[in-house]
C-alpha cells in the first residue's frame, strides 16, 4: 500500500476523488435545500447517459460514480501541474484550478446545448461555483497532506 503513495498519480486521483465526495456532499445539501436545481452526480449522469430525465438509482449510481472518477482524473491533472508552477500558494492554486475547471464545463455544455445543463438559474450557478471552490481547495489541501505523508512516513 505505501508504494501507491509513492505514486504522483495516485495522490492526484486519490486527492481528486476526496475534493469530489467533499463537493457531493455539498452539492446534494444544496440540491435538497433547493438552492440548486441540478446536483454535481445528476451533471454527471446527463453527460455520460445522454438525456436530461435522470431517473432511478442506477442513473444516478452512475452518474455520482463518474462525477467521482472525473474529479479523481482532474486531480492527477492538478498533481502534475502543480510542481511546474510551484507549490507556493497551492490553496489558492486549487481554488483558482476549480473555478477554471466549473467554467470550461459550462463553456461546453452551453456551447454544444446539452440538454438538461441549460438555461441555468443563478442560484444553481452559485451554489456551482462555490461546490467547484470547495473542491478545489479540498484538491490542494489532500494533495499537500498526501505529498507530506509520503515525506514522513
Amino acid at each position: 500500500m505505501r508504494l501507491l503513495f509513492e505514486d504522483r498519480l495516485f495522490r492526484g486521483f486519490i486527492a481528486g476523488l476526496i475534493g469530489g465526495v467533499i463537493m457531493n456532499i455539498y452539492g446534494t445539501v444544496s440540491w435538497l435545500l433547493g438552492f440548486s436545481q441540478i446536483p454535481f452526480w445528476q451533471w454527471a449522469s446527463i453527460i455520460i447517459l445522454g438525456r436530461p430525465e435522470v431517473q432511478g438509482v442506477g442513473q444516478h449510481a452512475i452518474g455520482l460514480i463518474g462525477h467521482l472518477v472525473f474529479t479523481g482524473i482532474l486531480g492527477v491533472l492538478f498533481a502534475y501541474f502543480l510542481p511546474a508552477v510551484s507549490s507556493k500558494l497551492y490553496l489558492f492554486k486549487g481554488w483558482l484550478y476549480g473555478v477554471a475547471i466549473w467554467f470550461f464545463i459550462y463553456s461546453i455544455s452551453h456551447l454544444f446545448e446539452v440538454e438538461g445543463t441549460f438555461p441555468i438559474q443563478l442560484r444553481t450557478a452559485t451554489s456551482n461555483v462555490i461546490g467547484a471552490s470547495i473542491w478545489g481547495i479540498v484538491l490542494a489541501w489532500a494533495l499537500a497532506w498526501l505529498d507530506k505523508k509520503r515525506k514522513i512516513g
